[in-house]
């Protein structure tokens, strides 16, 4: 899909450093937007499809940058779908083992992500 290939691109920008100095928007936010849909939204729903690229290597499981986008993404995919992502084995347990990562960075996303997910507050 489209969105799918959008976002594999911009996790792809992500992987380099240089990806940092973009600002207006910055790749993290050109990432969320691949995910953002509502009521004005014209393009097809949001599929579970579509998340793979933050599930996989260039994502959740990349580099630093690729791994903060991947939850940064996935918390707004959660609050705008939370049916698609909750209860999903794979989109918890790619936020949960990010909520331990060293890079205080990504710890911080994963969290704010994991208590979209869960409704959870506090620590994890």
């Amino acid at each position: 899909s489209l969105r799918k290939d959008m976002a594999s691109t911009v996790l792809e920008l992500l992987s380099h450093d240089r990806s940092q100095t973009f600002t207006t928007p910055t790749a993290y936010d050109a990432l969320v937007a691949c995910y953002v849909t509502d009521a004005e939204t014209s393009g097809p729903a949001l599929t579970t499809a579509e998340l793979a690229p933050l599930l996989g290597e260039q994502g959740a499981l990349g580099s630093r940058n690729c791994r903060v986008g991947a939850m940064k993404a996935l918390d707004a995919v959660a609050s705008s779908h939370p049916k698609l992502v909750k209860n999903n084995p794979l989109v918890e347990n790619r936020i949960w083992m990010n909520c331990f990562d060293k890079n205080e960075s990504i710890q911080v996303a994963a969290r704010a992500a994991w208590q979209t997910v869960t409704g959870a507050s506090g620590d994890v």
